[in-house]
């Protein structure tokens, strides 16, 4: 497969978050890194490779330096993305209809979800020996199951004015009309119908997911044309980096959290202790005093890997007048005087100097004056991590719309600049 379509292809087989994390794995271990489990003892030996699983939807993996006195390079990312979850009572009949009851999941562009050919995927679980321990499977419907019809102009005459919608009302997918034979039937029932088991489904966590697949366009065909590049792009390219990367005296890491985009308050979100707890086992490996993981955090450093906003073609005013990235021009490292961006005038030294070493062209990125904007990993880590951190990203246009569209040659450049940063 030609490089510049891995990315593609990778996207369009991650219809979830928790399969995103499983084909980060098959890459992993095809690379030769090694499960390591959190319940259990570790052994470590210096330039080995590891992974550990966190939830299924979670993911820490790392190349290990040196044990007698440690210190990190550390790239972090997150697997979910903005759109819709299926809730436990999955199903609703309304007159002669059938519909999914969903939720809205973070903060996706509604509109741009109405009319698209959707199915389902995540994971299901189903009762085992231990009630602890049920079995989990992933799921994906792989057909066009479901559409959220948008209503007819001229039933609604203001439709191009714009919609305040109603997620209750107005975003509730459309699977068909009820059938007398399967008008009792649950959702795990229909799930199974489609999934081929007879086993009991007690537990799912599902999302919707556009079944159009990703691809590139332009006049060049120079720019990719998919969904999840937020943030699946820098997801899979730090992964790219860590596997390709030569054995160092730092220990190279690679973190990919969820639920960044409601607030990372999980236990495999940006806020639990999951990345800081990995990291003390290591600097304790070989050395339990405190003092040895003071010491690696005073010469570790991270970076906060989330894509960033490129100057639209049709909003330039939305841009600020002097930080204009755009795309095709190299990574955007983000900047902010509130500290919603964890960069400062250190780490932004650092970021540029790798990129001028490599000589990859860098941009810069700060909200207009007059906009809030967003934040990222990057402020929730230093919050438990001393450790010097930077926010970068590649311009993208559409964010959080389910397609969204970058530069493949920022991708590129990204991931030589994720691998000069490991070495």
């Amino acid at each position: 497969m030609e490089k510049n379509n891995l990315l593609l292809n990778f996207i369009d087989n991650s219809p979830s978050p928790y399969h995103a994390v499983e084909n980060i794995i098959k890459i992993l271990e095809e690379e030769g890194y090694q499960p390591l489990d959190l319940s259990s003892s570790w052994i470590l030996e210096k330039d080995q490779k590891y992974y550990i699983s966190i939830n299924g939807t979670a993911l820490a993996a790392f190349r290990v330096g040196n044990l007698d006195h440690p210190y990190f390079r550390i790239i972090t990312s997150h697997s979910d993305s903005p759109g819709f979850k299926i809730k436990p009572h999955g199903r609703i009949k309304e007159d002669k209809f059938l519909k999914l009851n969903t939720e809205v999941y973070g903060g996706p562009i509604l509109s741009t979800w109405f009319d698209r050919t959707l199915s389902i995927a995540g994971r299901v679980f189903y009762e085992g020996d231990n009630p602890y321990t049920p079995h989990m499977e992933l799921l994906n419907i792989e057909e066009d199951l479901l559409t959220i019809p948008n209503i007819a102009i001229h039933m609604n005459p203001k439709v191009n004015k714009g919609m305040d919608f109603n997620p209750q009302k107005d975003t509730l997918p459309f699977l068909g009309y009820i059938k007398k034979e399967l008008e009792e039937e649950s959702l795990e029932e229909m799930l199974k119908s489609r999934y081929s088991s007879d086993r009991k489904i007690i537990g799912f966590d599902l999302n919707l997911y556009d079944r159009q697949k990703g691809t590139r366009i332009g006049m060049d065909k120079e720019f990719y044309h998919v969904g999840k590049l937020d943030n699946l792009a820098m997801a899979f390219s730090s992964v790219q980096a860590l596997w390709k990367s030569g054995n160092s005296e730092n220990t190279s890491m690679v973190c990919i959290f969820d639920h960044e985009e409601i607030g990372s308050g999980s236990r495999q979100g940006a806020l639990s202790p999951i990345l800081s707890d990995i990291i003390k086992r290591i600097c304790f490996y070989k050395n339990n005093k405190y003092e040895n993981y003071s010491k690696a955090m005073a010469n570790s450093f991270v970076i906060s890997a989330d894509q960033a906003h490129g100057v639209h073609p049709n909003y330039p005013e939305k841009a600020d007048p002097t930080h204009k990235p755009l795309l095709n021009q190299g990574p955007v490292l983000k900047v902010s005087s509130s500290m919603s961006y964890s960069s400062d005038g250190y780490s932004i030294s650092v970021i540029k100097s790798l990129c001028d070493r490599e000589k990859i062209p860098y941009q810069v990125y700060t909200n207009r004056s007059d906009v809030k904007g967003g934040s990222t990993l990057g402020p929730l880590l230093s919050r438990q991590l001393p450790i010097a951190s930077v926010d970068l990203g590649n311009a993208i246009f559409a964010m959080h719309s389910i397609r969204e569209m970058g530069g493949v040659k920022d991708q590129e450049w990204m991931e030589q600049l994720f691998e000069a940063f490991f070495d």
